[in-house]
């Protein structure tokens, strides 16, 4: 049987098939494995569709924070890398602070799901192999699909600012467009 080997050399080895990850795409790869729920997730019904979508909005919200003209105003650092530097900024993505080094729970979760497509005799082994899959393939690329959405949070945390208005949730999270009085 396949196996995944995630991360070596900014490689990921997937059915044999090996996908080079840019320090970028690595991150990225790290925040969406980290944020969406998996089909082990508790107290919700796994719905894969959702969770690559969840991914998706992940991925253009903080593409979109990146590229926006008051990217200064968004955490997005003026100076070195960009992405990485929003990823691992002190008010963006708990846990990633210290990015590439993260909170050990996060760390593990990551572990726990890459075993688990690992392993044949797992009942949801192919459902996780689909989800890191997605996840790949989001990281991998610059398509952004909404490109409202800057932002994220746990459904009941409020939302990130007086700047930010609702948009939708999906999957446990709300999602957050900029208000047009901040855009002018």
């Amino acid at each position: 049987m396949s196996k995944f080997i995630i991360m070596r050399n900014n490689r990921t080895l997937l059915n044999e098939t090996v996908f080079y990850l840019t320090p970028e795409q690595k991150a990225m790869l790290m925040v969406l494995l980290a944020e969406t729920k998996s089909p082990d997730s508790l107290g919700t019904k796994y719905d894969e569709k959702e969770a690559k979508d969840t991914m998706q909005y992940m991925h253009d919200a903080l593409l979109n924070r990146v590229k926006s003209p008051k990217a200064h105003e968004l955490d997005v650092p003026k100076h070195g890398n960009k992405l990485i530097g929003l990823i691992s900024g002190p008010r963006t993505i708990e846990g990633f602070q210290q990015y590439p080094n993260i909170k050990n729970d996060i760390k593990d979760r990551i572990d726990s799901m890459i075993a688990t497509a690992n392993d044949g005799t797992h009942s949801k082994f192919l459902a996780y192999r689909r989800l890191i899959t997605n996840a790949i393939n989001i990281a991998k690329s610059n398509k952004i699909s909404n490109v409202e959405i800057v932002a994220w949070r746990t459904i009941g945390r409020g939302s990130p600012g007086p700047n930010f208005i609702k948009v939708f949730s999906l999957q446990g999270q709300d999602f957050y467009k900029l208000s047009d009085s901040y855009l002018k």
